[in-house]
């Protein structure tokens, strides 16, 4: 069988991606925006740095890369209200 040549073109996701970690004292949302992302998602994340009582957008941290940018935000694992699914 005939191999397919792996594409040389980067991995690049066409819309946002978000990824969470709740731990003890802190949980941590991680939001990649890819620079053609547009409407109130994006202008949500950007247009503040202050998210509820806790949350905070780390501007500091942020990482520019060529197809977009690293977001991280961060709340107080404490004032966080969990769902209760039963």
């Amino acid at each position: 069988m005939a191999r397919k040549k792996a594409s040389k073109r980067p991995l690049v996701s066409p819309m946002p991606l978000i990824g969470i970690d709740i731990g003890g004292t802190l949980a941590k949302v991680v939001v990649y925006l890819p620079n053609k992302t547009s409407g109130k998602f994006k202008d949500f994340i950007l247009s503040q740095t202050r998210y509820g009582k806790t949350g905070v957008r780390e501007v500091d941290l942020e990482i520019k890369l060529k197809h977009g940018s690293i977001h991280i935000i961060k709340f107080l694992s404490s004032r966080v209200e969990y769902l209760d699914s039963r």
